[in-house]
């Protein structure tokens, strides 16, 4: 393997429906309702699965690795409007993880 820098970019669609992966239905994960709900369930777990599996690594290779995590809007409209309205300011999510970023900030500023 290299030992040069790299970034990797991902991108996930299973929240844009209720069309979850076929790995949590296969890891009995889903409630199957049928509704958006599982499929937020279902990435949360697979990104938890991919996330945990990368940092672990990295604190054997020398804690060099930052992931960047951010959304690219609020949450769709279609996703549960009658909850939507109840949980407050929607704010759009960006996060930081790896190589001694613990700390959480709040700021304005826009995803573009």
């Amino acid at each position: 393997a290299s030992k040069k820098p790299f970034a990797l970019y991902g991108l996930t669609l299973d929240t844009h429906g209720s069309h979850p992966s076929p790995r949590c239905k296969e890891d009995n994960i889903l409630e199957d309702d049928g509704t958006i709900v599982d499929s937020v369930r279902c990435t949360d777990y697979l990104l938890d699965k991919f996330l945990s599996c990368v940092l672990d690594e990295d604190s054997k290779q020398g804690n060099n690795t930052i992931i960047i995590v951010s959304s690219d809007h609020h949450a769709m409209s279609y996703a549960n409007p009658q909850r939507l309205q109840n949980v407050g300011p929607r704010r759009n999510t960006m996060f930081v993880l790896g190589n001694g970023q613990p700390k959480t900030h709040t700021r304005l500023g826009t995803m573009m």
